[in-house]
Protein backbone atom coordinates (compact mmCIF):
# COMPACT_ATOMS: atom_id res chain seq x y z
CA UNK A 1 0.00 0.00 0.00
CA UNK A 2 2.76 2.23 0.52
CA UNK A 3 5.23 1.33 -2.18
CA UNK A 4 4.92 4.92 -3.74
CA UNK A 5 5.56 6.88 -0.43
CA UNK A 6 8.71 8.34 0.15
CA UNK A 7 10.52 7.66 3.36
CA UNK A 8 9.56 10.84 5.13
CA UNK A 9 5.73 10.17 4.35
CA UNK A 10 6.32 6.57 5.52
CA UNK A 11 7.83 8.41 8.63
CA UNK A 12 4.44 10.55 8.86
CA UNK A 13 2.27 7.13 8.93
CA UNK A 14 4.90 5.45 11.25
CA UNK A 15 4.20 8.78 13.79
CA UNK A 16 0.19 9.13 13.00
CA UNK A 17 0.25 5.59 14.05
CA UNK A 18 2.66 6.33 17.21
CA UNK A 19 0.50 9.29 18.02
CA UNK A 20 -3.26 7.32 17.89
CA UNK A 21 -1.72 4.53 20.10
CA UNK A 22 -0.22 7.15 23.02
CA UNK A 23 -4.10 8.56 22.65
CA UNK A 24 -5.43 5.35 23.27
CA UNK A 25 -7.19 5.62 20.08
CA UNK A 26 -8.72 3.07 18.45
CA UNK A 27 -7.97 3.99 14.97
CA UNK A 28 -5.18 6.61 12.96
CA UNK A 29 -7.36 9.92 12.64
CA UNK A 30 -6.41 12.95 10.64
CA UNK A 31 -5.41 14.80 13.73
CA UNK A 32 -2.56 11.75 14.15
CA UNK A 33 -1.36 12.54 10.19
CA UNK A 34 -1.50 16.05 11.41
CA UNK A 35 1.15 15.40 14.34
CA UNK A 36 3.08 13.20 12.19
CA UNK A 37 3.47 15.35 9.78
CA UNK A 38 4.34 18.14 12.70
CA UNK A 39 7.51 14.77 14.03
CA UNK A 40 8.63 14.74 10.17
CA UNK A 41 8.66 18.41 8.77
CA UNK A 42 8.02 21.13 11.67
CA UNK A 43 8.40 23.72 9.13
CA UNK A 44 5.42 21.88 6.78
CA UNK A 45 3.68 21.70 9.82
CA UNK A 46 3.50 25.44 10.79
CA UNK A 47 1.96 26.69 7.67
CA UNK A 48 -0.69 24.57 8.42
CA UNK A 49 -2.16 26.24 11.18
CA UNK A 50 -5.49 26.00 10.22
CA UNK A 51 -5.39 22.01 11.04
CA UNK A 52 -3.19 22.04 13.84
CA UNK A 53 -4.79 20.49 17.17
CA UNK A 54 -2.39 23.26 18.91
CA UNK A 55 -0.44 25.46 18.79
CA UNK A 56 3.67 24.66 17.21
CA UNK A 57 5.09 26.92 19.50
CA UNK A 58 3.65 25.54 23.13
CA UNK A 59 4.61 22.74 24.98
CA UNK A 60 3.37 19.91 22.68
CA UNK A 61 6.55 19.51 20.55
CA UNK A 62 8.83 18.44 23.87
CA UNK A 63 5.90 16.42 24.87
CA UNK A 64 6.11 14.45 20.88
CA UNK A 65 9.94 14.35 21.60
CA UNK A 66 9.78 13.12 25.12
CA UNK A 67 7.18 10.62 25.22
CA UNK A 68 7.91 6.83 24.65
CA UNK A 69 5.24 4.68 24.36
CA UNK A 70 5.32 1.00 22.03
CA UNK A 71 4.52 1.60 17.94
CA UNK A 72 3.66 -2.26 18.27
CA UNK A 73 -0.16 -1.97 18.78
CA UNK A 74 -1.91 -2.82 15.13
CA UNK A 75 -4.32 0.36 14.58
CA UNK A 76 -6.64 0.87 11.40
CA UNK A 77 -6.98 3.95 9.63
CA UNK A 78 -10.01 6.23 10.24
CA UNK A 79 -12.93 6.20 7.48
CA UNK A 80 -11.63 10.51 7.05
CA UNK A 81 -7.65 9.28 7.41
CA UNK A 82 -8.98 6.45 4.49
CA UNK A 83 -10.02 9.31 2.47
CA UNK A 84 -7.21 11.54 2.89
CA UNK A 85 -4.46 8.87 2.01
CA UNK A 86 -6.91 8.01 -1.23
CA UNK A 87 -6.90 11.54 -2.50
CA UNK A 88 -2.88 11.74 -2.34
CA UNK A 89 -1.75 12.98 -5.58
CA UNK A 90 1.75 11.97 -6.49
CA UNK A 91 4.24 14.23 -7.41
CA UNK A 92 6.38 14.46 -10.81
CA UNK A 93 8.32 11.42 -9.63
CA UNK A 94 5.17 9.52 -8.84
CA UNK A 95 6.11 9.29 -4.78
CA UNK A 96 4.11 10.62 -2.17
CA UNK A 97 5.83 13.39 -0.08
CA UNK A 98 4.85 14.91 3.45
CA UNK A 99 3.53 17.56 0.96
CA UNK A 100 1.32 15.86 -1.13
CA UNK A 101 -0.06 14.68 2.43
CA UNK A 102 -0.26 17.87 3.87
CA UNK A 103 -2.35 18.76 0.32
CA UNK A 104 -4.95 16.43 0.73
CA UNK A 105 -5.47 16.91 4.52
CA UNK A 106 -6.10 20.87 3.18
CA UNK A 107 -8.72 20.01 0.32
CA UNK A 108 -10.72 17.61 2.53
CA UNK A 109 -10.99 20.56 5.01
CA UNK A 110 -12.41 22.67 2.33
CA UNK A 111 -14.86 19.85 1.22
Amino acid sequence: MFEKYSEDAKRVIFFARYEASRAGATSIEVEHLILGIGRVDKRLARQLPDLQPEDPGQPWWRRLMQSRVSTSVALPLSSASKVILAGVKPDEADRITPEALARSILREQQH
